[in-house]
């Protein structure tokens, strides 16, 4: 599994991704969903209705391999329904099992949708390291 930062602020997103540091410093908001891969996060995004923007490489950072700069983008505010919509078809595509966990992280972003669309900055930070 690797984690990926959805993060929001309102400076610039080459300070926010600094470093694990300068991202708890300098976003409004942050939150980690963890993906088997960079396909999954392709297909999240997708669903989401994003058009997916270029990675780009954060190397020789050691914490953040990449980011993905969304900020000319908005995350859509769901109504119920359409959630579970979203989530089902997320479920399918991704071929993971439906979990309280699962569930949640998606539901978390969803959420912030409103707030973070008010930010100058969305983007997502992949961490270096892998989660077991």
């Amino acid at each position: 599994m690797k984690s990926y930062v959805f993060a929001v602020s309102n400076g610039p997103v080459t300070v926010a991704s600094a470093s694990t540091e300068a991202m708890i410093e300098n976003c409004e908001e942050y939150f980690a969903v963890a993906l088997d891969s960079d396909d999954e996060l392709s297909t999240l995004i997708g669903l989401l209705g994003l058009t997916l923007p270029p990675e780009t490489s954060l190397s020789p950072n050691l914490d953040f391999s990449f980011v993905i700069d969304y900020s000319e983008q908005r995350l859509p505010q769901l109504t119920e329904d359409d959630f579970d919509k979203f989530y089902d078809e997320w479920l399918r595509r991704s071929g993971r099992e439906s979990s309280m966990d699962e569930y949640g992280q998606l539901l978390f972003l969803q959420g912030r949708a409103d707030a973070w669309n008010k930010m100058a900055s969305r983007f997502v930070l992949c961490e270096t390291s892998r989660i077991e």
